[in-house]
């Protein structure tokens, strides 16, 4: 200890980034990266080199739920045989968490109810079971949406003793009807979904947590809790139309644009992703189309009459969830050729008294193809 008037001063020995003797430092740590520190702080009197007292600091740093759980080995697919019976384990998919601790837990859920599967939520490992006979003809194929979760917990402390220092944990509305889609464990503060959340129709959730202890009277406090959902691609693709019908001449030049398709996605996130192609109905190639903006041109000056009609398919994926719509073009013939008469010359003999209206002969031409 010294008197502030002897010019007492602190430094710290080593040279770390990520500390200053300073009481609005404000650097950032991630104990991702690193959760433990080693240093030394020096003190000693602003002109005395002398007499210097050092002491060693260990700082550990503690985890937050920072880290979203992540899928390992997307994507997935299974197979399972119709006559496959009730329980049978099919497939196993995992998600993994930077966090430790309780703020590492993941509990998993499937987002929708199809009735023929279900899933172990507290497993690392997740299991889907068959619990309901397969159909074939009915569906062929079924596609899984499975979301990972993990926790928040608020901790508070109690400087008193004994009960007095035992604190209780309530979550109070202030939007959103907020006590709906989150519970609280009431003795360790830990904040888990109630329902099944989506982005889609509430982005943000925010909410306050009470502490009250045990004392007589009782003492509490209040935090803010502000959780943000970040959106997932749960949602498909939608045309903004199924059928869309363009017209085009049999002589219209390379590029030439036939009609442009387009598709909005619920998903914020997937509206740039989106990619447009033709399935199938352009066997000949007679069409090209921009994978980003949905436009059909024309691919090329064609050396052969082009079809009547085409009926392409196309289609709009976001990169998981794929739809489709039709198109039709009707191709209109060029009038290329002049009209040709039967023969060059016609001869016909009249009467000088024929009374109008009688016929004098018939003519014919004909259109060249």
């Amino acid at each position: 200890m010294d008197q502030p008037d002897l010019g007492l001063t602190h430094f710290i020995h080593d040279a770390l980034v990520n500390f200053a003797v300073h009481q609005t430092t404000g650097i950032p740590f991630d104990r991702e990266e690193q959760d433990f520190y080693e240093l030394i702080v020096e003190a000693r009197r602003e002109h005395d080199h002398q007499h210097v007292a050092r002491v060693l600091v260990k700082v550990h740093i503690e985890d937050i739920n920072d880290n979203a759980p992540v899928f390992v080995g997307l994507p997935y697919y299974a197979a399972v045989q119709v006559e496959a019976e009730s329980g049978l384990s099919i497939f196993k998919v995992s998600a993994v968490d930077g966090d430790k601790g309780i703020n590492g837990e993941v509990t998993y859920f499937l987002k929708d109810d199809h009735g023929h599967f279900m899933i172990d939520q507290q497993t690392g490992t997740i299991i889907i079971s068959v619990i309901n006979s397969l159909d074939y003809e009915e569906t062929p194929y079924y596609r899984l949406t499975i979301r990972a979760t993990n926790y928040l917990t608020v901790i508070a402390t109690d400087m008193d003793s004994e009960k007095n220092n035992v604190v209780g944990y309530q979550i109070f509305s202030k939007e959103h009807n907020s006590t709906d889609y989150f519970h609280i464990d009431s003795s360790s503060g830990l904040i888990l979904t109630a329902r099944i959340l989506d982005h889609e129709l509430v982005p943000e959730y925010d909410f306050i947590v009470r502490a009250t202890d045990n004392g007589f009277p009782s003492l509490s406090t209040e935090v803010s809790v502000t959780v943000l959902l970040k959106d997932m691609n749960d949602n498909p693709p939608v045309f903004n139309q199924l059928l869309y019908e363009a017209y085009v001449s049999e002589l219209a030049p390379k590029g030439h644009f036939i009609t442009c398709v387009q598709a909005s996605d619920a998903d914020s996130s997937d509206f740039d992703k989106l990619v447009y192609s033709i399935l199938s109905g352009n066997e000949r190639m007679d069409f090209v189309m921009e994978r980003k903006t949905g436009i059909i041109m024309l691919s090329s000056h064609l050396k052969q009459r082009m079809e009547p009609t085409y009926n392409l398919n196309v289609s709009v994926s976001d990169g998981v969830f794929t739809s489709t719509a039709q198109v039709h073009v009707k191709v209109f013939g060029a009038n290329l050729h002049d009209p040709v008469f039967e023969q060059k010359m016609f001869e016909a003999e009249l009467r000088e008294n024929s009374p109008v209206g009688t016929n004098v002969i018939q003519v014919g031409a004909f259109e060249i193809h």
